[in-house]
C-alpha cells in the first residue's frame, strides 16, 4: 500500500497544475517557430509583421489601415468543455508601439470565442490621450466597453491577464499582477465566428502597431 501511495502522489500533484493549450513566445514566427500550430489569417495590403529584439524579443504586427493579420488556434471540444468547467486564463505581454490614430479599436487584439456557449471575449489594446493603457471590450447589456489603466505607459511592455470565472461567466483583468477590473461580461458571437483563441490585428477600420512578447491560453486547475 505504501508503494501504491507513492506512485499516485506525483500524478495527483501534476493534475493540479494549469494546462497550457496554446502559446506564442518571443520573436518566433508564430507559424514556424512556436510549438502551437497557429493558423495565420491576413488580408489587405496596408500591414506588415516582423520579429523585433529590443527591449524584449517580440513579434510585431502593424495594421496601417484596412488590413487584418491575426493568428488563431482552435481547441478541441473536450478542451473547451474543460476550460468552461475549470476556468481559463488568457495572458498577453504586449507593447502598444503605435496607438490608433482615431477611435479605440481592435487593431491590437486578443480574444477567446466559444461558439457552443455563444460567448466571445474580445479585447483591444488602446491608449488614452495621456498615453496610458485603455482596454476596449465588446459592450454587453449596457456595460461600459472601456477600461482605463492609470499609472502605466502604454508604449512599454505590460502583462495583461484575463481570467475566466466559470460560475459568474465573466472575466477579471489584471495588469502586471494587479487586478484592475472584474465582472467583464462576454458578448454574443457573430455568425462568422468560430471557436478559437486569437491575437494580432483584426480591425479593418482602424490602425495600430503591437509587439507581442507572450500569448498564452491555459486551463486552470479545479
Amino acid at each position: 500500500m505504501r508503494i501504491l501511495a507513492f506512485l499516485l502522489l506525483p500524478a495527483l500533484l501534476s493534475a493540479a497544475e494549469p494546462s497550457v493549450l496554446a502559446e506564442h513566445t518571443g520573436n518566433n514566427d508564430p507559424v514556424t517557430g512556436d510549438a502551437t500550430l497557429w493558423e495565420r489569417t491576413a488580408s489587405g495590403s496596408a500591414s506588415y509583421e516582423e520579429p523585433v529584439d529590443s527591449p524584449l524579443p517580440a513579434w510585431r504586427i502593424a495594421d496601417l489601415g484596412n488590413a487584418v493579420i491575426h493568428y488563431s488556434y482552435a481547441p478541441s471540444v473536450k478542451q473547451m468543455d474543460q476550460a468552461e468547467e475549470s476556468g481559463w486564463k488568457l495572458s498577453v505581454k504586449c507593447c502598444l508601439e503605435e496607438p490608433s490614430a482615431g477611435e479605440p479599436n481592435f487593431s491590437v487584439l486578443v480574444g477567446y470565442v466559444d461558439v457552443a456557449r455563444n460567448r466571445r471575449f474580445l479585447f483591444g489594446l488602446n491608449a488614452t490621450a495621456s498615453g496610458e493603457p485603455l482596454i476596449l471590450f465588446d459592450k454587453r447589456k449596457g456595460v461600459d466597453g472601456q477600461i482605463e489603466i492609470p499609472g502605466l505607459k502604454v508604449k512599454e511592455f505590460h502583462l495583461y491577464e484575463w481570467e475566466y470565472d466559470p460560475v459568474a461567466h465573466s472575466v477579471t483583468l489584471s495588469v502586471d499582477g494587479e487586478q484592475r477590473a472584474s465582472d467583464i461580461p462576454a458578448s454574443a458571437i457573430s455568425k462568422a465566428d468560430t471557436s478559437r483563441i486569437t491575437w494580432g490585428a483584426g480591425d479593418t477600420h482602424g490602425t495600430g502597431v503591437g509587439a507581442y512578447n507572450l500569448v498564452r491560453f491555459e486551463i486552470l486547475s479545479n
